[in-house]
């Protein structure tokens, strides 16, 4: 049963100048049990029953039809990930349990404390009645400016409660939501056509080819699954569902709900969208492009990677005139001499939380700036304002071999910029 005020304390409490609160905490517990049972549901009985009864269909029957079912399906429920949409749901209503139980934490705290400060403001009305025989108007005085603390009190002690109530209900957790909500309302229906492979077009119109495909290292199948937002390039797929399943509790660790996480770059779209990136047309062109990018180096040593990039341009089937992209894609820039390092994982994390963990960084460091480049916050100081989500990068960064970059911005940057093609990762 909800803690009411006791009815010897209601005209104490009327001193104080604040209302009782209205939240009913046992009804936010009981949602919050609701929450978890719905999701125990969803992930112990209704996905391995779907998940049983795809994989028995996929038994004895192939086709079209059958194939574009299991690709479905594989977009709900990963046999081995938790990254399908009712996966995905199931964390909703786990998140939303825990908020609910938070919240009725700080009802019935608030409810407590509200009670003694009750409790003591109808001591001091008592002793200032009483007092007032002997003392006349200075009991009255002193009366009135320890009530008056604890109406100061108590009006913090609520404005506190709303104000993490509208932190809670209004911004992170809603925006978490939303986001995991929006994966699951954006699913399709299976489509059963024959697939012509997958071809991927960059900004000039090119299509990648058989050539761009080899000269990556990624296969058919691999293409296929980065169009799907399924594994990103350059990683097997039980290695991407686990980095995904560790950010996920590293946003929790750090307490960033409001996250919205888009894997971007040559490995989510194997064309470069950066148009200054531009692929060598000619031998002459990466000859010097090459040779200005070591220019630091030995003339011996430039030359050396000069001849290596050029060998590796004919090698692909580049040295010859025709059409070719306009843009490096995925690890190109490595393989032809152009960048020391392979492509790496660019993330966009959207988070009101973190943004602003980074704004009071600033502020409280007027010599450090927290932007780079651009307009978003310097992953560089990642570590200094979400240890645990950096130890996440750093991790994978060693395990990928590449570089891993969280680029964070606020949430009104993701309204102003999202796509519908993105790749949602949470």
């Amino acid at each position: 049963m909800a803690i009411m005020l006791p009815a010897e304390l209601e005209t104490a409490f009327g001193a104080l100048g604040v209302p009782w609160p209205t939240e009913d905490e046992d009804g936010l517990h009981d949602c919050a049990a609701a929450y978890r049972m719905c999701a125990a549901t969803l992930v112990g009985e209704v996905i391995p029953l779907a998940h049983g009864a795809i994989q028995h269909a996929a038994t004895g029957n192939h086709g079209l039809g059958m194939d574009a079912a299991t690709a479905s399906w594989a977009d709900y429920n990963q046999e081995d990930g938790d990254d399908g949409h009712l996966p995905s749901l199931a964390a909703v209503l786990n998140a939303l349990a825990n908020a609910h139980d938070v919240i009725a934490d700080m009802v019935t705290a608030l409810k407590k404390l509200l009670i003694v400060l009750a409790g003591y403001a109808a001591v001091v009305l008592a002793w200032a009645a009483t007092a007032a025989v002997v003392t006349g108007g200075t009991a009255a005085i002193q009366g009135r400016l320890a009530l008056t603390e604890l109406r100061v009190g108590a009006g913090r002690a609520v404005t506190a409660f709303r104000r993490e109530l509208e932190r809670f209900f209004s911004k992170a957790l809603v925006n978490g939501v939303e986001t995991r909500l929006r994966r699951i309302l954006g699913a399709v229906a299976p489509v059963t056509r024959r697939a012509k492979g997958p071809v991927i077009v960059d900004p000039s119109g090119y299509r990648n080819t058989s050539r761009e495909r080899a000269f990556a290292g990624a296969s058919r199948k691999q293409l296929r699954d980065m169009r799907r937002h399924r594994t990103p390039l350059g990683m097997e797929p039980k290695s991407w569902q686990t980095a995904v399943a560790e950010l996920r509790e590293a946003l929790a660790a750090e307490n960033i709900l409001d996250g919205d996480v888009r894997l971007k770059g040559t490995s989510a779209r194997f064309f470069s969208g950066d148009p200054a990136k531009t692929f060598p047309q000619t031998e002459d062109e990466l000859r010097a492009t090459v040779a200005r990018t070591h220019g630091d180096l030995a003339p011996a040593e430039r030359a050396r990677r000069v001849e290596d990039a050029i060998a590796a341009y004919r090698q692909a089937g580049y040295g010859a005139n025709g059409a070719k992209p306009a843009v490096a894609f995925f690890d190109s820039r490595h393989k032809l001499g152009l960048s020391q390092w392979p492509s790496d994982y660019d993330f966009q994390l959207s988070s009101d939380v973190l943004a602003e963990r980074f704004k009071c960084f600033g502020e409280a460091n007027p010599g450090v700036n927290v932007h780079t480049k651009g307009d978003w916050y310097n992953p560089y100081l990642l570590d200094r304002v979400a240890p645990k989500l950096n130890d996440w990068v750093k991790r994978w960064e060693e395990a990928a071999g590449r570089w891993v970059s969280i680029a964070t911005y606020d949430r009104a940057y993701l309204e102003r910029t999202a796509q519908p093609d993105d790749w949602v990762v949470l």
